[in-house]
């Protein structure tokens, strides 16, 4: 009898999804509705859009996470059979295979964010205690300072206590969820310069989204979706370096961050607990649809034509905003405070 060829990598790791080794593997969007653990079974409330598996239907589906990963991690390997260059088939099996995997490897949520965001959903705490956390964290001291000191308040701040009183705790607050981006992981060496920018558009993004919100008790959230918002390019970034081997073209990295960074980005944000709505906005970026994902894609487009890399002038950038309801007279005074917090230095370390 004829032997069968060996299987290649890729065609292993469809198998092992349950998935066949053609373009048309992914499961149709009504498979997505259903349950692999039984029928009738309750699904969990995690709410994915297309940018996850890669369908385009602006509805949303609900998804049992390690489906979603299974998802997106088939969808990576088909991507990976339209490279021709070895360092970016190489790079490519490696994020595919940390995300069928869950090992992402992530640097820890800070402690002394986690404590204040505890601290504050209670209400006003005493100074004391807010001073005692910010002082057990060297870094956030540093970065509380740092921003008490910005040009946005006028003149160089070094007694901590004086620097929270003047920044307030709502920017106290924002300052210590920021920190989790500036984590050495984060910093990704070998692209740093793009990290860097990742990182600059982020902080802004979510001061951005912050002032979108019309409700306000969801203002934190609006502001992690907007800070977090490009997580999966971070995290991608990582992966392109991490080879010991040669390291996958520029070009290579962006194509595979605008396939796959949001399906990244909310498995990440899945591993640290975001809220859900955190959740909705960064794996449906960029087809928005929630009212927080509508207000973080404002905000990116914003931040993107002050900062870069997409370049927009006041007509197209209007023109971009109004088709997700944003008006001209909103778009020119969000503009003006984004280049106002460009210059005075947010998000720079």
């Amino acid at each position: 009898p004829s032997r069968r060829a060996p299987l290649t990598w890729w065609q292993s790791l469809l198998a092992a999804l349950g998935l066949r080794a053609q373009p048309s593997s992914l499961p149709p969007p009504s498979a997505a509705r259903g349950s692999e653990s039984g029928a009738g079974s309750p699904l969990p409330d995690v709410v994915v859009y297309a940018a996850l598996p890669g369908w385009r239907e602006r509805e949303a589906l609900r998804v049992e996470p390690d489906r979603a990963a299974r998802a997106l991690a088939s969808k990576i390997v088909e991507d990976t059979r339209s490279r021709t260059e070895p360092a970016e088939r190489r790079f490519l099996e490696r994020l595919a295979a940390q995300v069928l995997s869950g090992e992402l490897d992530l640097p820890i949520f800070p402690d002394s964010a986690q404590r204040l965001d505890a601290m504050l959903r209670q209400g006003d705490p005493p100074l004391d205690d807010v001073i005692a956390v910010v002082e057990g964290d060297p870094v956030l001291a540093r970065r509380v300072l740092q921003r008490a000191s910005s040009a946005a308040y006028g003149r160089t701040m070094t007694d901590l206590r004086q620097a929270i009183v003047r920044i307030g705790l709502d920017v106290l607050w924002q300052v210590s969820m920021s920190a989790v981006l500036n984590a050495p992981v984060f910093r990704v060496r070998g692209m740093e310069d793009e990290a860097r920018t990742v990182r600059r558009l982020s902080m802004l993004a979510g001061s951005l989204a912050l002032e979108l919100c019309e409700e306000p008790a969801s203002r934190g959230e609006h502001f992690l979706a907007g800070l977090l918002h490009d997580l999966g390019s971070l995290q991608i970034m990582r992966v392109a370096v991490a080879a010991r081997d040669a390291a996958p073209a520029p070009s290579g990295v962006a194509s595979a961050i605008a396939h796959h960074g949001a399906g990244v980005g909310l498995l990440v944000a899945r591993a640290w607990a975001m809220p859900q709505s955190v959740q909705i906005a960064i794996g449906g970026h960029p087809a928005p649809v929630t009212a927080i994902e509508l207000a973080v894609r404002r905000a990116q487009l914003v931040a993107q034509s002050v900062l870069g890399p997409t370049v927009l002038d006041e007509t197209g950038l209007t023109a971009a905003l109004s088709e997700l309801g944003g008006s001209p007279l909103e778009v020119a005074t969000l503009r003006r405070r984004a280049e106002t917090w460009a210059s005075q230095g947010l998000g720079d370390e």
